[in-house]
């Protein structure tokens, strides 16, 4: 899409051109080879330069200028079909005032080689702000998000599913994942649920674990047997075997919360100062 917008400048100098040399048949002509030197490989190319009245074309204006080709190809995408309309032009400061076009059929190849399929985009506004709407299937919005997942957790398998705009729930053999997360690079999930938005740390290990919504996990954090929510828990702390569920918590750095076996049962505390606990 860069590419496509990026050739303004070249279709309004290319239609000065050839308002002199003949008018608009010569200028649409111009610009389709114009359109290639840019890098833009396209078939069945056609352009159509309109202007109301005709002389205009002569005096630096151009009403509209219809581009359409097919099996495009530019940097990193191709397209399978592509129409653009330049409206309002003055040649003058090479300028249009608006952009108009859908691409269908859009095939975005990303920095690691992967792949993108787009059903159609859809550009309307002036070409320096242009607006895009990208509509994408939902299957493909479901494999693009499971790769990411893999990629990030390194867990192979599984499966995801778009269930709302944008709600995606993760279902893998070792955790179920759903709605917006960030898992950090080395983190470790093992039978666990993670209902975002969450934020798990890097090289933590959450095993046998439910997270709740609005919970940040920090760096090096190792909760087992546990379950929390609405919660901030710091780098290095670890939480362990509890029975009831944490919530609206604020967890320090390398603090270990657990279980104790001792009988009778008693809640035990190291409290600094201001501090405020709440048991329930």
């Amino acid at each position: 899409m860069c590419a496509v917008l990026s050739l303004t400048g070249i279709v309004t100098a290319l239609l000065a051109i050839g308002a002199l040399f003949g008018g608009p048949g010569i200028a649409g002509r111009l610009i389709e080879e114009s359109l290639a030197g840019a890098g833009l490989q396209g078939t069945a190319t056609t352009v159509r330069v309109l202007t109301d009245p005709p002389w205009e074309l002569l005096e630096g204006h151009a009403d509209r200028v219809e581009i359409h080709s097919e099996q495009v190809s530019a940097d990193q995408v191709q397209v399978r079909s592509l129409d653009l309309t330049l409206l309002d032009g003055e040649l003058a400061s090479s300028d249009f005032e608006r952009l108009e076009g859908r691409l269908d059929g859009v095939t975005l190849r990303t920095a690691d080689g992967s792949t993108i399929e787009i059903e159609r985009v859809d550009l309307a506004g002036p070409p320096e702000a242009v607006e895009a709407t990208i509509r994408i299937p939902a299957a493909e919005v479901e494999r693009v998000a499971l790769a990411a997942m893999q990629a990030q957790t390194g867990v192979s398998g599984g499966e995801a599913s778009l269930q709302a705009p944008d709600v995606i729930v993760f279902s893998v053999f070792l955790f179920r994942v759903e709605g917006r997360i960030v898992v950090e690079a080395g983190a470790r999930l093992e039978r666990t649920v993670v209902r975002g938005p969450a934020m798990i740390g890097a090289r933590s290990k959450i095993i046998d674990a439910y997270i709740g919504p609005y919970t940040a996990i920090g760096e090096d954090v190792e909760i087992v047997n546990a379950e929390l929510e609405h919660s901030i828990v710091l780098s290095g702390s670890s939480i362990h075997d509890l029975d009831g569920r944490i919530e609206g918590s604020l967890i320090g750095r390398n603090v270990s919360i657990r279980k104790g076996p001792s009988v009778p049962k008693a809640h035990r505390f190291v409290v600094g100062d201001t501090a405020e606990i709440s048991i329930s």
